[in-house]
């Protein structure tokens, strides 16, 4: 009762910051000021606010654009300030978590990897995932081990993004909550791309069977929702398709071609599209991908004609989304080959 009486309070004041689009330095110190913060002697609970801003950022529109950058670093740096003085590891590798992020979309490399050094000495999976998942709904920091195998990637370091890789995979990935399907999602998707990138289809598909697709459908079935459904089978068509290309397998099933010719197949809302391409690359990206190989693959004219027409409008979308990330970034490197194939294609 107490918590709940807090929050709210506390969401007003978000709110209000955000409805009189006050400057940032401001924003922040109402929110440290206000006469409700000055009550809680525990603080910990209001940490996820912290981490809640963060997400919605991502969605723009919370201050002026020019502000955008000053705030989340004043954001994030307040965070990991409070949770190291609170000492709490649950909190603090959150908070280490959130810079590392930040550091990555800015293409701070280097910097982004000196605070997941930091975190995995304060964070213990085994003793502080559950706790973290209470708090922030996902295992946030265990999170970063993903985004920070992207980052070794991005500075060179193949055999360091690879081993990172397996510890997601077969380390960590294990002691995780199935049932959590979102969290397996944002786990495994950062390493999906360097797979891909080291032609390891396979390996990345298992991946994808063992800790998304067969646990979803144990748990929830055909009738069940998460925010990444959308991108399950695009995911699936693209890595059975690569597996064709790279000799692996002798032919790509009828099925994937059916569901990639419907109309209504390879939807990808721009919510699910902006959050995943902070993790490697959007769902519309994929897709396009997807329709790329599918058209090298088939030989009726008419079918390959519209996998092209559709990846092309696919592949649009997502070059405006990879261009807003950044020219940096994985989400550049993996949709720009798919663009310039197909607008080479239509001409």
């Amino acid at each position: 009762p107490l918590k709940m009486f807090l929050f709210f309070p506390s969401l007003f004041i978000y709110h209000f910051c955000r409805s009189a689009k006050l400057n940032n330095k401001l924003q922040i110190q109402i929110f440290k000021e206000a006469p409700v913060s000055k009550e809680i002697k525990e603080r910990s609970f209001l940490f996820p606010i912290y981490s809640g801003l963060f997400f919605l950022l991502k969605y723009g529109g919370m201050v002026e654009p020019s502000e955008e950058l000053t705030y989340e670093h004043n954001l994030v740096t307040n965070f990991v300030e409070q949770t190291r003085l609170n000492g709490d590891p649950v909190h603090y590798s959150r908070s280490l978590a959130m810079q590392g992020e930040f550091y990555s979309r800015q293409g701070q490399y280097e910097d982004a990897l000196v605070c997941h050094e930091k975190l995995k000495r304060v964070y213990n999976i085994n003793a502080h995932s559950a706790l973290v998942v209470e708090a922030y709904a996902s295992d946030r920091s265990a999170q970063n081990f993903g985004i920070s195998a992207n980052c070794y990637y991005r500075l060179g370091n193949v055999k360091a993004a690879l081993q990172l890789t397996d510890i997601v995979l077969y380390k960590m990935m294990p002691k995780m909550d199935l049932t959590n399907v979102h969290n397996s999602v944002v786990m495994i998707y950062p390493t999906l791309w360097i797979l891909k990138e080291e032609k390891l289809p396979r390996k990345a598909l298992l991946a994808l069977d063992r800790f998304v697709f067969r646990p979803f459908d144990q748990h929830f079935g055909t009738k069940g929702k998460t925010f990444s459904l959308a991108l399950f089978q695009p995911l699936k068509a693209l890595f059975t398709a690569l597996m064709y290309k790279q000799g692996m397998e002798k032919k790509i099933d009828d099925s994937i071609m059916s569901w990639a010719l419907k109309d209504d197949s390879m939807i990808i809302g721009s919510n699910v599209d902006n959050s995943f391409a902070n993790f490697g690359r959007c769902g519309s990206s994929v897709c396009a991908e997807v329709c790329l190989l599918l058209s090298e693959y088939t030989t009726d004219g008419d079918a390959k004609k519209q996998l092209i027409d559709k990846g092309w409008a696919l592949a649009q979308s997502a070059m405006v989304t990879a261009e807003k990330c950044g020219r940096h970034q994985t989400t550049y490197f993996q949709t720009k080959p798919t663009y310039d194939k197909l607008q080479a294609l239509v001409k």
